[in-house]
């Protein structure tokens, strides 16, 4: 049985699938499932009785062939289907052209009308909106505008041939962009029946990985067989980025505190700097408060409601404490040198024998 016979006899069977048992190829391209669909069908041979033993329905083995041939002609009808391909094309190069043409022609207009307030408003209100729809009624719409002005276009030596096009590429545009949502309303029947057959393929490959990796999970190296090899590729790589997303973070947090140490001593040269000035501003601040008696009676004076005799009065009162004082600070000074001038004598006066004596502090000779 060829290829075609495979795909024919298999087209009820995967059609009848249902929508929402349909599974899409999301993690691993086709042409590599179907080779490991391949590597799978020849690896668990070796073990089909202990297969068989754990439950497995071996038909689904014998039905692999069939099964990964389907999937490679479905596939391939829809790769080679180039009606899709086309239209995005072409959707893609109108929407561009369109897109360049208006502006092109709101840049032009605006030059030419910049004297004319109205016409300003009419043209601002052309370059509202991105969407499809909204520049498929822009082109028009400008198309229009410049056919009533013709006079003043063709003075200012403006392409009226870029008139002629707006509004030829909005009908055109019109028309694509409703080809475009039927489309996308529509499934795609050879997108839908590749995907048919995938599911078709991934039931036995699944239930045969499932029973395998039951039997063997104390063998590690005959379930390293049943195991996708690009998806552990893949898992390797993962982890292999998320290694070194860490070290290139790690580095960078030692070079950011590396750089804030070698910035510390600065720091603390300055504060070092800082309490080696600190005297000057105590014996700054110490001057500011001695001085300050003197501040504050000035400040209050003119706060002061005192007569003027009783002012007089307590300064007179002041000198005389003043005097007072010095005159008790003179007598006490006085006593202080007499008393140490006493002491002096009795300590440094002394008797020498056949030279002279002291007797009741007179001295004999």
């Amino acid at each position: 049985m060829n290829i075609k016979d495979y795909y024919s006899s298999k087209l009820a069977v995967i059609s009848s699938i249902p929508d929402k048992d349909i599974s899409k190829p999301v993690n691993i391209p086709v042409h590599i499932y179907i080779q490991e669909a391949e590597d799978l069908r020849c690896w668990c041979h070796a073990d089909k009785e202990k297969l068989i033993a754990g439950g497995l329905d071996w038909s689904l083995v014998e039905d692999l062939p069939a099964r990964i041939d389907t999937l490679r002609e479905a596939q391939s009808i829809w790769s080679a289907s180039t009606d899709d391909i086309n239209l995005k094309k072409r959707w893609r190069a109108i929407t561009t052209e369109a897109r360049e043409l208006r502006q092109l022609l709101l840049h032009h207009m605006r030059f030419i009308f910049r004297k004319n307030p109205a016409a300003l408003a009419g043209i601002r209100k052309f370059s509202e909106g991105n969407s499809h729809i909204a520049i498929i009624q822009a082109l028009y719409d400008i198309a229009i505008f410049g056919e009533d002005r013709i006079e003043l276009l063709e003075a200012a030596r403006f392409d009226i041939t870029l008139l002629r096009r707006a509004a030829d590429l909005s009908g055109e545009m019109a028309s694509l962009y409703a080809v475009v949502t039927n489309t996308r309303r529509t499934p795609d029947k050879k997108y839908k029946i590749r995907n048919q057959a995938y599911t078709h393929l991934a039931e036995a490959v699944e239930e045969i990985r499932f029973h395998a990796k039951h039997i063997f999970w104390k063998n590690p190296a005959k379930l390293e067989g049943y195991r996708s090899e690009h998806t552990r590729r893949k898992n390797r790589r993962y982890k292999q980025n998320c290694k070194a997303k860490e070290l290139i973070i790690s580095s960078e947090e030692s070079t950011t505190a590396a750089k804030e140490v070698t910035e510390a001593p600065e720091i603390c040269i300055t504060t070092t700097k800082q309490i080696t000035d600190a005297p000057e501003i105590c014996i700054t601040s110490s001057k500011q408060i001695t001085d300050a008696p003197e501040r504050y009676i000035t400040a209050s004076k003119p706060l002061t409601d005192v007569p003027k005799m009783k002012t007089d009065t307590s300064i007179a009162e002041t000198e005389s404490l003043k005097q007072e004082t010095k005159r008790s600070n003179s007598t006490t000074k006085n006593l202080e040198c007499e008393t140490s001038v006493n002491k002096w004598c009795n300590d440094t006066l002394k008797v020498y024998p056949g030279h002279h004596e002291q007797y009741n502090n007179i001295i004999i000779h």
